[in-house]
């Protein structure tokens, strides 16, 4: 693709322009903070989509000294103190505040500590934007689908090694169903979250209880959150029940999750913490009466589903993303552990899910390409995805496959 040049006025300016100021930024760049002091980009860190700072793990030389932590953009200094940000502990290891206009109070943290402050001249934010690709015309469905299903089964088999991995690490397969399946409630920003709930809440624990209300009551105690939909007020009522109520204190209580742990911004509603731990309980529930879904055939599954979520449980939806990010690569790994061959019989089915919508990052490049059926296809947005990280990315448009 080509490139454009943007130049925002000041009251134009938007975080997001000094966010890609920061990234066309050289390794080894002089920046000079506001009060005279010299400092050097070493590393520029990693974004963050999440709650929180808006750069984390960057890494600076301040005044001769290694500095390594996060970075915040504002457009005024004092949105620090607007946004709360010197009382939230996100942002405790914050070393870097770049602005556009600095003001007369400079951001410190919980502790107390000041934040370097650098103010980023207007000019600075001229930098170049990418563009979206040149690709032209419609793609061919047909052709799209040849093009980017080896793409995509590079991704299929990291699903399906990890899913192995975890079988074998575990050592029972029902465990390693109940810890991947939480983590992949969590997809995106919240899987070690959710991952962590399911190994400090064991499943042989829940396994004591007596209906899916006492196991969504120990595992929202535990997580420190209130399932959507329930008032705030009921959850440490004996109406989520008390044997439940008191599991979750007896498990949870000493390591409580924080809930700055859990992450929402950047994250469709429907995928809140709030609202998964109710599929996770019911997760957990089908478990506990014997639901085998690893060893049964992908239609065996999907009847699984409806039977114990529901029958508006489909393979549309978040629901579908489930299915593709842990069911079938769960069940494609159950077979190589236990049969010690591969027939690769279930990426078919998990090349073929539509899961009714389409990511943000996916269809801002490809929507001029591909068709709205392309663009939500499970399978076609994983080739877009591993397209990305292994051309995109990386420059590579000359020969990238969708051009052939």
């Amino acid at each position: 693709g080509g490139l454009m040049l943007f130049n925002p006025g000041i009251s134009d300016a938007r975080e997001p322009d000094l966010a890609r100021w920061w990234w066309s930024l050289d390794c080894g760049e002089k920046l000079s903070m506001i009060n005279g002091t010299t400092a050097y980009l070493l590393e520029h860190g990693q974004r963050n989509i999440h709650d929180g700072p808006d750069i984390l793990r960057a890494k600076l030389l301040v005044a001769g000294e290694m500095l390594t932590g996060d970075v915040e953009f504002h457009i005024n200094e004092g949105d620090w103190f607007s946004h709360k940000h010197h009382v939230d502990p996100r942002y405790d290891r914050v070393v870097l505040h770049a602005v556009l206009r600095s003001g007369n109070r400079r951001a410190i943290t919980r502790s107390g500590k000041e934040v370097e402050l650098l103010e980023v001249p207007q000019a600075n934010l001229d930098v170049p934007e990418n563009a979206m690709c040149d690709l032209r015309g419609r793609g061919d469905e047909n052709t799209v689908f040849k093009q980017l299903q080896p793409l995509a089964r590079f991704r299929w088999m990291e699903k399906v090694s990890r899913m192995g991995d975890a079988i074998r690490a575990i050592g029972h397969v029902r465990t390693a169903f109940y810890i991947e399946s939480f983590r992949a409630l969590g997809l995106k920003g919240n899987e070690e979250s959710f991952g962590r709930l399911a190994k400090r809440v064991p499943l042989a624990t829940l396994s004591k209880l007596h209906s899916r209300r006492e196991v969504l009551s120990v595992l929202a105690g535990t997580a420190g959150l209130v399932p959507a939909g329930m008032d705030p007020a009921e959850a440490d009522t004996t109406d989520l029940s008390q044997s439940g109520s008191e599991l979750a204190r007896q498990h949870g209580s000493r390591a409580a999750f924080l809930s700055t742990e859990w992450k929402r911004k950047g994250i469709r509603p429907s995928a809140f913490p709030d609202y998964r731990i109710r599929f996770g309980a019911n997760i957990v529930w089908a478990l506990m009466n014997d639901w085998q879904p690893w060893q049964e055939s992908f239609d065996d599954a999907i009847i699984g589903l409806r039977q114990y979520f529901g029958e508006k449980s489909s393979r549309k939806g978040w629901q579908a993303e489930w299915i593709g990010n842990l069911i079938l690569p769960f069940q494609e790994a159950w077979n190589q552990v236990t049969r010690t061959w591969d027939d690769d019989s279930h990426f078919p089915h998990w090349f073929a899910l539509d899961v009714g919508y389409s990511y943000g990052r996916i269809s801002r490049q490809f929507s001029p390409y591909l068709k709205r059926r392309q663009l939500t296809n499970f399978g076609i947005q994983q080739g877009l995805l591993a397209l990305q990280d292994r051309y995109c990315k990386l420059g590579l448009c000359q020969v990238c496959p969708l051009r052939s």
